[in-house]
């Protein structure tokens, strides 16, 4: 009598396989627009959260909520990226950190929420601002496009210090270009 186990098992190590590479697919490798480009971008393709100054041990943790299934334009997904940019004037716009992911669709699923993995600062003092950019990715190689992150959707940001035990909400700001450009 033979046994199926072998032959089971080479198949669920097939199906790991087609999983994993269909998770990193939804997790491409894009570059983030530079500081003065990303504070350039109009039309609600970008929030941009007041710059602060970070302690060594203080976290920036971003929490995106989408309450609206994500736009869709045939050949591309939606996503939405955070990026962290450094403030001091030695290393002035450069991309501290960055996360991207793809916002779940489905009717009926309720609102899909996304917390970004925290920024803490490996320095003793690191002024950053944080930029939320909604992006269509092209589904075959070539650049992301900005897109308008979708007016019903929550986003928040917290800066919280172990230290104190509560967090210090950051809030979007409207005129950030001048004071990120000094």
């Amino acid at each position: 009598m033979k046994t199926l186990l072998p032959s089971t098992s080479a198949l669920a190590a097939i199906i790991l396989g087609l999983c994993a590479t269909s998770l990193f697919a939804q997790r491409p490798n894009i570059t983030p627009p530079a500081l003065g480009d990303a504070l350039k971008l109009k039309g609600g393709k970008a929030l941009i959260l007041q710059p602060v100054q970070m302690k060594k041990d203080q976290t920036l943790l971003v929490t995106h909520t989408a309450f609206t299934a994500p736009p869709q334009r045939t050949g591309s997904q939606y996503g939405v990226m955070l990026v962290v940019y450094s403030t001091d004037p030695a290393t002035h716009g450069q991309v501290l950190y960055q996360d991207f992911y793809v916002p779940a669709a489905g009717a009926g699923g309720g609102p899909h929420v996304k917390v970004f993995n925290g920024y803490t600062p490996a320095a003793t003092q690191q002024g950053i601002i944080a930029i939320l950019i909604g992006l269509l990715v092209p589904a075959v190689q070539g650049d992301a496009v900005p897109a308008a992150l979708p007016a019903a959707d929550s986003i928040s940001a917290e800066l919280h210090d172990p230290t104190v035990g509560i967090g210090m909400l950051l809030p979007a700001v409207q005129k950030v270009r001048e004071a990120a450009a000094r």
